[in-house]
């Protein structure tokens, strides 16, 4: 049996795509076993308990405010920027440290981003273990622009182009490299010809709700259905999800559509307050609702109150917000970025637009000419051909052989 370990300087707490992922991993272990995989999975929980333990004493709303300041200040600021990305690689340098000392003897070791990847590659790599490598982007030539898109002072400077040279010397260093969408291997393989050989399509994919959960839904869907148009978007409120857009689209829409209108925001962030305050001076605050952040686990809730997904976002990979919305049996609302054509088929399942405020009024203000629930069934019935976790841990599997040869 060969032992595979997965090794990520996030927190199974974060509810970001990637720790989803491997989330569903470790509730997969017996299917790995039954293939001939012993799955390890580290992540930095463990050194995040010690850490927080340190802190218990503290001012829990004084230590959420520095938070806070520290985001704002590490987006509008070079110097804190710069600090934001030390902080991250030095999370990989302690969950490198760490796994050092747990000695183990790995076959295979499979990473959820680069930063680690690079960290282990220069410090910490064994002789004979093969490396996999998942860094859930679009894999567009500008390689780092969605971290930049957090950090956008720290664009052009030296520090983009040491990450540059960081990534590029991971990617000539990895056995099998994982791509989350086929634009992700499309891209690479133009920008690196020497991943040629090496690539693997492991394209995002989603666990299906339980027979009780999809009961859960249908009945919450029935009871929900007062408002013909029942949107839903989630994500962090960082900018780039298109809440503002959204907001800019409702103020634009005919009076005689809006009061058919529901929309539920799912997620927290910075933009918070601002989107709030824009929803009460344009007089929306009966059709919109800011939910605040939710469990993953329970989003399937509000998914159920709704029947089309909107996510209108400047830069993605595979959005998980959407392969939940096709779980849910939602019509989608996206933009033609990244993966996301490749789950929004434009008429079939939902509506495709760029990132355009003008198209985005335009559908909202037809939104009567469209059989919305007609295409969240195509969307249902897509998740469950393909974008479905069982699928995904297939493509896993075929990783891990080309990693070994």
């Amino acid at each position: 049996m060969l032992k595979v370990d997965v090794i990520s300087s996030m927190s199974l707490t974060s509810g970001i795509g990637p720790v989803q992922t491997i989330k569903r991993i470790i509730n997969s272990k017996d299917f790995f076993n039954e293939r001939g995989y012993d799955l390890g999975v580290f992540t930095a929980d463990k050194l995040n308990a010690t850490l927080e333990q340190s802190f218990k004493s503290k001012n829990t709303v004084l230590l959420r405010l520095a938070k806070k300041a520290a985001k704002y200040f590490s987006r509008h600021t070079k110097f804190y920027a710069k600090n934001r990305i030390n902080n991250l690689n030095n999370g990989s340098k302690r969950i490198l440290d760490y796994y050092d000392t747990l000695d183990r003897t790995p076959d295979i070791i499979v990473f959820h981003g680069w930063q680690d990847c690079y960290e282990y590659l220069m410090n910490h790599r064994k002789d004979g273990v093969k490396i996999c490598l998942f860094i859930h982007s679009d894999g567009s030539p500008d390689g780092n622009k969605m971290i930049l898109s957090y950090y956008p002072k720290l664009k052009g400077t030296d520090v983009e182009k040491e990450m540059d040279r960081q990534l590029e010397y991971t990617l000539q260093n990895v056995d099998a490299m994982a791509c989350i969408t086929k634009i992700e291997e499309k891209n690479l393989l133009s920008q690196y010809p020497f991943l040629q050989g090496k690539t693997v399509p492991v394209i995002n994919g989603i666990s299906d709700l339980t027979e009780n959960q999809l009961k859960e839904t249908n009945r919450i869907r029935s009871e929900c259905a007062q408002k013909k148009y029942r949107f839903i978007s989630v994500g962090s409120m960082n900018g780039r999800k298109g809440h503002l857009e959204v907001i800019e689209a409702l103020h634009q829409t005919r009076p005689k559509l809006l009061k058919d209108i529901q929309v539920l925001f799912v997620g927290d962030g910075q933009e918070k307050s601002r989107l709030m305050s824009l929803v009460e001076k344009y007089g929306l605050t009966d059709c919109v609702k800011f939910v605040g952040a939710v469990p993953n686990n329970d989003v399937y809730k509000y998914q159920a109150q709704s029947n089309i997904s909107i996510l209108i976002s400047k830069l993605e990979g595979l959005p998980l917000a959407l392969l939940e919305g096709l779980r849910s049996g939602t019509a989608l609302i996206s933009t033609n970025v990244s993966g996301i054509p490749e789950v929004v088929h434009n008429g079939e399942n939902g509506i495709l637009i760029n990132y355009s405020q003008k198209e985005l009024n335009e559908v909202f203000n037809n939104l009567d000419k469209y059989d919305w629930d007609s295409m969240g069934k195509v969307s249902r019935k897509m998740f469950e051909d393909y974008y479905n976790f069982p699928r995904m841990r297939e493509d896993y599997i075929r990783m891990l052989q080309k990693a070994f040869g």
